[in-house]
């Protein structure tokens, strides 16, 4: 059988992390209005409610993304497990298309205004 190490458990543990994180952050800000009270437009609730709840969770799964992908591709070669790659490499993914679509976004709005 073939079972994986601590260090593959390890990064397993952190994928998981930075999808859950991601997943959680996203459902309090769709429900951020029935849960919490914040009105979208108005602008002291919502700075209120991202750095208090949205921006560390977002952080946080940014930060075990990255750090799970830099340890899954240094290892690329020496790990045999192929099912351990792919599931590490699915949780930590959306939490990378996320961020980059959010730049894309950024750099299109400073863009647009100048």
């Amino acid at each position: 059988m073939n079972m994986i190490s601590k260090g593959e458990k390890a990064n397993l543990i952190i994928s998981v992390i930075s999808g859950v994180s991601l997943i959680i952050a996203l459902i309090l800000n769709y429900f951020r209005t029935e849960w919490f009270g914040v009105i979208k437009g108005y602008a002291p609730h919502n700075f209120g409610f991202n750095f208090t709840y949205f921006l560390p969770l977002i952080f946080l799964s940014l930060v075990t993304a990255f750090i799970s992908m830099v340890w899954l591709f240094s290892k690329w070669k020496i790990r045999q497990n192929k099912i351990y790659k792919w599931i590490t490499l699915v949780l930590f993914l959306p939490t990378i298309c996320c961020f980059f679509i959010m730049l894309v976004s950024i750099f299109q709005m400073l863009r647009i205004q100048y």
